[in-house]
């Protein structure tokens, strides 16, 4: 689209749908093919989950598209995370798209309120409140899971037990939210699509967990969520309607996707991501490939009150995503596609940084007697 610049963290966050944007400014990628990044740039890959880095980050991405600005008054921005456009230069705001009030976001965001507010709705795990002092004073009788209320992409969710208590590092004074660790379950996410009169909702997935001190999603895999048994993907359908349909009466329109867990033949809400995710450019590769809008057009559509409606559709994919303090250097799964995002081992590569990801055409997960996922 003539004008339109994509703003997110990888580059290959809009494989399948490129065609849409004049180019993209990202955190990570090759700084090649309409591409200018801040790794290729720096020649530093940061962990973007780590806050600590962030306002470097933003600075950098602020200052880049002030310039395209000066170039071409025309210019338009998409962003994968729209709240991150309300930290730019009232200029970059004026001439973005596809984003939502401030406070309905950040609401959205806050996962204390969301789970106060859905569990009227739809299942929620049994949780409280604790201050950071109350948490690492009480004895630890079983693993427990720690959030706190703005967490994001895995950081400040902890996995707490008597083996990671003296590695965690709480605010003393800081609330978070404590509900029990269910070890054997099934984490799933779904994406959906808002507008004012339609809701569309997609194929779901199995999300790819790894569980240390922190609990972080790693990868998705479309193929084994077929394995789900029906009353279970019925229960995710019908709660995720429920979600969606709270969502548009306050307003909200566009992407999100909905984090849920199947534990005991139950589906319980998580929480809900207001933006794009890591697992919608696979979700955009079966859309493309199907002739259907990808994600980012449909987000489009939804903000220009059109029809968001596509026909259904099977995603015969998976992804991994690698990162600088995996364990594991390769799946056993042959690798379909590889999504380097400008990585280069010689750059230097900060704890935790995002390498890169691999999309595979088979499972790379295994449900195991209905209960839990195995790599």
């Amino acid at each position: 689209m003539k004008d339109l610049y994509w703003v997110g963290i990888k580059e290959s966050d809009i494989d399948g749908c490129k065609d849409l944007y004049e180019g993209s400014i990202t955190i990570l990628g090759s700084g090649k093919n309409r591409n200018v990044s801040y790794s290729s740039t720096t020649d530093e890959r940061i962990n973007h989950n780590d806050i600590k880095n962030l306002s470097k980050v933003t600075e950098w991405i602020n200052n880049t598209l002030l310039k395209i600005l000066d170039n071409n008054s025309n210019a338009k921005f998409m962003f994968y995370n729209q709240r991150s456009m309300y930290e730019y230069d009232e200029n970059i705001r004026k001439n973005s798209i596809c984003c939502n009030e401030k406070e309905l976001i950040d609401s959205i965001n806050n996962k204390f309120f969301m789970r106060d507010w859905m569990k009227n709705y739809v299942p929620v795990l049994d949780y409280k409140y604790c201050t950071g002092l109350e948490i690492l004073s009480k004895e630890i009788k079983e693993q427990l899971v720690v959030q706190a209320k703005n967490s994001n992409g895995g950081s400040d969710t902890f996995l707490l037990n008597s083996k990671t208590i003296n590695n965690i590092k709480l605010n003393k004074d800081e609330l978070y939210c404590v509900s029990r660790y269910c070890e054997k379950n099934i984490p799933i996410n779904i994406h959906c699509i808002i507008s004012e009169k339609e809701i569309s909702l997609f194929p779901s997935l199995i999300q790819v967990i790894r569980a240390n001190n922190t609990i972080s999603s790693r990868g998705c895999d479309f193929i084994e969520y077929r394995k789900v048994e029906n009353e279970i993907k019925e229960k995710v359908e019908k709660y995720s309607l429920e979600v969606c349909k709270q969502l548009q009466q306050k307003g909200y329109l566009g992407i999100c996707g909905i984090d849920y867990i199947i534990y005991e033949d139950e589906v319980y809400f998580m929480e809900v991501n207001p933006r794009f995710q890591s697992s919608t450019n696979v979700l955009n590769m079966a859309l493309s490939e199907n002739n259907q809008k990808t994600l980012n057009e449909l987000c489009i559509r939804a903000f220009n009150n059109e029809s968001i409606q596509i026909s259904k559709i099977d995603v015969n994919y998976s992804k991994y995503i690698f990162e600088e303090d995996d364990f594991i250097n390769e799946l056993k799964v042959p690798c379909y596609k590889m999504q380097a995002d400008g990585f280069d081992k010689n750059q230097k590569i900060i704890s935790g940084a995002y390498k890169y990801s691999c999309i595979y055409n088979k499972n790379i997960c295994k449900i195991v007697d209905n209960s839990y996922i195995e790599i």
